[in-house]
């Protein structure tokens, strides 16, 4: 009886545990594949989604996975660069931020107003870097792995109808911080 109560407690508190690093080696993935995991949704409100991809997991694959599930368009105007302690991604002006409303974006991440779907299209680029297997974790604690966002040609990313603009030489901090400062 107790061993029933100790395993059913186990399996409750599962899914309400911190989220760890993803491995990106699975052995259910089939051959020349890499794993990770996606995370979408909004600081502190992560629905997690396994991810297999061909050849390398790479920053670039992840941000096409999520565009490919949410229906979001993410496309980049450059490959995200890798730093020391960061990664910096760059948005087309093709993104679903300049594109608002959406007609194609999937009912299951359908979000209510393009300030909405802005703060989670960068939380979940932001959260699914960090907890991908990128750095080793042993050397650095990857939820303090700084993700910059910028827009092509150098420019600040900016979508003035949200009333968002973030600083190229400061690290996105996440929408519960923003928030809390508007």
């Amino acid at each position: 009886m107790i061993k029933s109560v100790v395993i059913a407690m186990c399996l409750f508190l599962l899914p309400f545990s911190a989220p760890a690093a993803e491995s990106r080696s699975d052995d259910s993935a089939a051959p020349g594949t890499e794993s990770g995991t996606l995370f979408i949704g909004m600081d502190g409100q992560f629905k997690r989604f396994p991810v297999h991809v061909h050849g390398t997991l790479t920053p670039e694959k992840q941000i096409q996975e999520i565009a490919r599930l949410t229906g979001w368009n993410l496309s980049l105007a450059e490959p995200v660069s890798v730093g020391r302690l960061g990664m910096t991604v760059v948005f087309s002006d093709q993104a679903s931020f300049f594109k608002w409303p959406l007609h194609d974006q999937k009912a299951e991440f359908a979000v209510p107003d393009l300030k909405a779907l802005t703060y989670t299209i960068l939380d979940s680029v932001r959260h699914t870097l960090q907890y991908n297997d990128f750095y080793h974790p042993e050397e650095t604690d990857i939820s303090k792995l700084d993700i910059y966002f910028g827009l092509s040609d150098d420019r600040p990313f900016e979508v003035p109808a949200a009333g968002i603009k973030l600083p190229l030489d400061q690290p996105y901090p996440g929408s519960s911080k923003l928030q809390t400062t508007n």
